[in-house]
């Protein structure tokens, strides 16, 4: 028999359904219950350090790029994607997205700034003369990231094709790297434990191995044990005080390799959880043994499921007679994506930690319809039809079919959904949301067996809370200030054509100026100059800046390139073608009371600044400029395409280039190929790339691309609806 509030109920009544009754009736009771027992000082540290860590909204990008391996003079095209990790929606608050190249030896070589407005921006980068070497990095980061202990930036290993005689591959390297992994953290004695199987190479790549078998110290074989394309497996074992075994593993050359598990602990708790894929569950265990049982016994221990905006908690009364509690993780109900279940003890310090992942409906499958027509000798027309019921945006490369030069270590999905939670490298973590690998889940539960603890460290949420020390940027800050004497009844006026800012302004004292929030374009052109009467004189003001850099660094492990073989020199360019909030747990437990919380926590805290350039003097907004479509523009002008001077005024004006900007949009353009039909462009060239796509629910789009001779066809499209659900699709067209 088991008492839930007072209600007596035998033990194979308890359902979901006896409680849902029991929770409407006892609503008062249970919410009166909840306040007093949450409120306890245990409860109320997690908690309240836990909502406190996370109140700040945290950024995450994604950039999509055309391609991953780039012959010279070429271009890699870029569609970046920021989320906010608390709405988990594009942040429509960001606009400054810095994306650093790094050598192999992780030194920066350039840095560019890509302009983001409602979470999308799009730019390119040349690959030009001064790519000498042959693996590069690109990371993509803000400044507010830096704000925060976990790194969150976008990171894509990036190839350049030299020409060489022959194709040559990273050297075979036969070192091993076999680790082991024991669930929640530690092995304990006198109960069963789950292992995690890692073995990679000396490459720093998973393998599949020939065969596996796990031995005790006297050589007696008792298990055998898998890898998957990865290299992860697993074993469950019963383990005794003292107790090691020895993992024996066969590589495919008939090489022997061993591991020998950790050292067993006499005294803590465990746990184990089970997919249970036919009954849409997971299966939690939490086990002691008799020795802890003793120092433990009627103490309370707290466990915290969360994944940074929500989070579920349960309490166990260790008893006297009971060592194992089983509970029932039903996944309707739990939180989507990746979850991590914490166990404190009863001075809430963490204990044990684990990663699983529950499959998100965020991930939009079949959303598109695409058709392929040619039309002409010169061009082909592609049609996409969104069969979706919410507006997506999405970037599109189309390749040869044959391509190698698409590998993407990340999708939007895994930027966003899983990468966020990782602290290790995950190799190919694309693959564990493409809907074909029918044992994507399987083998993603084995790699968040392998990870250990979160990437968010306990003792940060305890005593590190993040504080802004670097500011949240919106656009560029430029301050202008003439030296020079100016009567005041003179107009300073300010042109630029490029940026779409027009501009005029009565001297003051001071001649101090400062465009804020601007969006100017690296390289672009200003023109300043005095009106006096009816007649202009060049003026040259000093330019300063406000943050327009950031300080970055590249921390990777050292990885070998991979030369391939390419008969291209140098291409040039060519010219433009066109929960129901409740419960998730329910006890198994024959002895134990359950009580719960579900606490939901979307906290979304930073300043928002205008995008709108605004041009402030004496720490006043100019009077004399007037809002017109997002643009301060001359006063009585109501178009910027009004704003007019001659080409003999504009020669009155002083000509000053920009240093610093971002990056501007352009219109995709395909380089010269020597040939359409050698291997090497079947191999890494590109046919095109439409990025900034936006198509309405249950509409579509049409375009053009050239017709390269191709008749084999890949389309890589990656986007995000208006909610927040994520595409990754790759379609193919064969003639």
């Amino acid at each position: 028999m088991v008492k839930i509030l007072g209600i007596i109920v035998d033990d194979f009544l308890i359902n979901y359904k006896l409680l849902a009754m029991s929770f409407k009736k006892y609503l008062l009771i249970l919410s009166l219950f909840l306040f007093n027992f949450l409120n306890s000082q245990t409860s109320e540290i997690i908690d309240s350090s836990y909502q406190e860590y996370f109140k700040k909204t945290r950024e995450i990008p994604h950039l999509h790029l055309n391609k991953t391996s780039f012959l010279n003079g070429e271009n890699i095209w870029i569609q970046a994607y920021v989320l906010d990790q608390n709405s988990e929606q594009l942040h429509n608050a960001t606009s400054n997205l810095y994306v650093s190249i790094f050598d192999e030896n992780s030194n920066l070589k350039d840095q560019h700034l890509i302009p983001i407005e409602n979470g999308i921006g799009s730019g390119n980068i040349l690959i030009d003369s001064t790519f000498t070497n042959e693996t590069y990095y690109i990371k993509a980061s803000t400044n507010w990231m830096k704000n925060f202990n976990e790194e969150n930036a976008y990171f894509q290993k990036i190839e350049i094709i030299k020409d060489e005689s022959s194709e040559k591959n990273s050297q075979k390297n036969e070192k091993y790297d076999f680790q082991l992994f024991p669930e929640g953290g530690h092995l304990l004695a006198n109960t069963y434990n789950k292992i995690g199987i890692l073995i990679k190479d000396g490459n720093n790549k998973g393998i599949r191995i020939k065969k596996g078998h796990v031995k005790d110290e006297n050589g007696n074989v008792i298990d055998s044990f898998s890898t998957n394309q990865f290299g992860i497996g697993m074993a469950f074992l019963p383990f005794n005080e003292n107790q090691k075994y020895i993992f024996e593993a066969i590589t495919k050359e008939n090489q022997k390799i061993e591991a020998y598990t950790p050292t067993v602990e006499k005294l803590g708790i465990t746990l184990n959880l089970a997919n249970d894929i036919e009954n849409n569950r997971f299966l939690l265990n939490i086990a002691t043994n008799s020795n802890t049982l003793k120092n433990i016994k009627e103490k309370k221990f707290k466990i915290f499921i969360h994944n940074t905006r929500k989070y579920i908690q349960s309490f166990i009364d260790f008893k006297e007679d009971k060592k194992e509690y089983s509970f029932i993780l039903e996944k309707n109900n739990i939180l989507e994506g990746i979850n991590i279940i914490t166990v404190f003890n009863e001075e809430n310090k963490p204990i044990l930690e684990r990663l699983f992942f529950n499959e998100s409906s965020r991930i939009l499958s079949n959303s598109l319809k695409t058709s392929i027509e040619n039309t002409n000798y010169d061009s082909i027309k592609i049609k996409i039809q969104n069969n979706h019921k919410g507006k997506i945006s999405l970037s599109t490369s189309f390749l040869p079919l044959k391509t190698k030069a698409y590998n993407p270590e990340n999708s939007i999905a895994s930027s966003f959904l899983l990468t966020p939670f990782i602290s290790g490298a995950i190799e190919n973590p694309n693959y564990y949301f493409t809907s074909a690998n029918k044992n994507r889940l399987t083998d993603l539960d084995l790699l968040l067996l392998t990870q250990g603890w979160s990437k968010y460290k306990w003792d940060d949420i305890f005593n590190n809370p993040p504080s802004e020390v670097y500011k949240f940027e919106n656009g560029i800050d430029i301050t202008l200030k003439i030296s020079q004497k100016v009567a005041t009844d003179n107009i300073f006026i300010i042109n630029s054509d490029e940026n779409k800012f027009h501009g005029a302004l009565p001297f003051t004292k001071e001649n101090i100026y400062t465009i804020k929030n601007s969006f100017f374009i690296k390289n672009s052109t200003i023109h300043f100059s005095m009106k006096k009467n009816n007649n202009f004189y060049k003026i040259g003001p000093s330019l300063s800046f406000s943050s327009h850099s950031l300080s970055d660094n590249l921390n990777l492990t050292q990885q070998k390139a991979i030369f391939k073989n390419s008969n291209f020199s140098s291409l040039l360019e060519n010219d433009s073608f066109s929960i129901e909030e409740k419960n998730s747990i329910k006890n198994e437990s024959k002895s134990s009371n359950f009580t719960y919380n579900y606490t939901t926590s979307r906290w979304s805290t930073y300043p928002i600044r205008k995008r709108i350039p605004v041009i402030e003097y004496k720490q006043k907004t100019c009077r004399n400029f007037i809002e017109q479509n997002g643009l301060y523009t001359l006063e009585g002008i109501s178009n910027p395409a009004e704003v007019h001077f001659s080409d003999k005024i504009i020669k009155e004006f002083y000509e000053y280039k920009l240093p610093i900007g971002f990056m501007s949009k352009k219109e995709y353009y395909s380089p010269k190929y020597s040939s359409l039909d050698e291997q090497t462009y079947v191999n890494y060239g590109a046919i095109f790339w439409k990025p900034n796509i936006e198509i309405d629910a249950n509409s579509f789009i049409e375009f053009h691309i050239p017709n390269n001779n191709q008749k084999n066809i890949v389309l890589q499209i990656e986007g995000i609806d208006n909610q927040g659900n994520f595409l990754t699709e790759k379609i193919t067209f064969e003639n």
